[in-house]
């Protein structure tokens, strides 16, 4: 028997132990075999399509059919105002009513022998006072009236005024040697110049209601337009009122309503109230014993004013009435018998 190293029993068992140990750790440390591997081709690269471009909306253009020009109406021309004058004819020393109707007014002035005409408006119409002075020359005179439109040319037009001849008496006078003096021109120019600026004042509107009255009752003593004849001389002038013949103290009152334009004592006309009733129209109140009114005060028609005497040019107690337009004396009594204007 060839010669062996000898192993003792109890080094097999560790030699076996060993190779068990061993066997196990090789079987451990055996590596797994790799899990099979799939090769997954690389995708087919797929072509993106092209962006297909999103179409901008189209305008849709209705065509709207050709406006034809409707032709506008021709205007219709404004047919010109009317005139109005009543009465006629006019005779001197007396007034007429002048009335403009229609035609879109508004204003209107007008004027007649230089003296200025004051336009109101009314309902439906325009209407003015033209005063006739007692020395007007009677025959055919004009009357210039405007009218201011509200579209078109101002309105303008030529009134015939036909003036007829009034019956006027010569008054003879005989005055006292201390009222002589009252007929100086100078006296009597300078109070017409006072009076001319109260006369002057601005045309406010109508304050006068219905027809005037007589400011006293009494007896006609001097008409109005009378030709005047002092102590024997020729006619100078004329009448510029009414006188009434009361006895001395006699209530006097206002003719229609108005302000007082004048309460004073002048000159010639003694103690005297003037009366502005609107639209150019004044009454007067003169020889006055007494003024129970003020300058600015508002009186009513029928309101006491004053008080008959015989002040100034005067020969006896009585009242001296008198209505102007202005700067032109009228005939009192036709404010007696009809309203004037509206």
């Amino acid at each position: 028997m060839g010669t062996g190293v000898g192993l003792r029993p109890e080094d097999k068992k560790g030699v076996l132990i060993l190779l068990i140990l061993l066997t196990s750790v090789a079987i451990n440390c055996t590596p797994e075999p790799p899990a099979p591997t799939m090769t997954v081709p690389p995708p087919t690269p797929i072509p993106s399509p092209e962006p297909t471009a999103t179409p901008s909306p189209t305008a849709t253009i209705t065509l709207l059919p050709t406006a034809t020009a409707t032709p506008l109406p021709t205007p219709t021309p404004l047919s010109p105002p009317t005139v109005e004058v009543e009465p006629l004819p006019v005779r001197q020393g007396s007034i007429a009513v002048l009335r403009l109707r229609g035609g879109d007014l508004w204003a209107a002035d007008g004027s007649f022998q230089g003296q200025a005409i004051k336009f109101v408006r009314g309902a439906g119409s325009f209407w003015a006072i033209v005063a006739v002075s007692p020395v007007s020359p009677p025959g055919q005179h004009q009357v210039i009236v405007r009218g201011h439109r509200t579209q078109g040319a101002e309105f303008q037009a030529t009134v015939p005024l036909t003036v007829t001849e009034a019956s006027f008496v010569v008054d003879s006078v005989e005055l006292p040697p201390d009222r002589v003096e009252l007929l100086d021109p100078a006296v009597v120019e300078e109070e017409r110049r006072k009076l001319s600026q109260v006369f002057a004042r601005p045309a406010g509107d109508k304050q006068w209601r219905g027809t005037f009255i007589m400011p006293v009752v009494g007896e006609v003593t001097s008409p109005f337009g009378a030709r005047r004849s002092y102590n024997g001389s020729p006619p100078t002038g004329y009448h510029e009122g009414l006188d009434l013949g009361a006895p001395e103290g006699e209530e006097v009152t206002a003719a229609n309503g108005g302000v007082v334009a004048l309460a004073r004592s002048l000159k010639v006309r003694g103690n005297a109230v003037i009366i502005d009733h609107g639209v150019n129209v004044f009454s007067g109140y003169y020889h006055l014993s007494q003024v129970t009114v003020t300058e600015g005060q508002q009186v009513k028609r029928g309101e006491v004013i004053g008080r008959v005497g015989e002040t100034g040019l005067a020969t006896g107690p009585h009242l001296h009435w008198e209505m102007r337009i202005g700067e032109v004396f009228v005939k009192p009594e036709d404010w007696l018998e009809r309203e004037i204007g509206e």
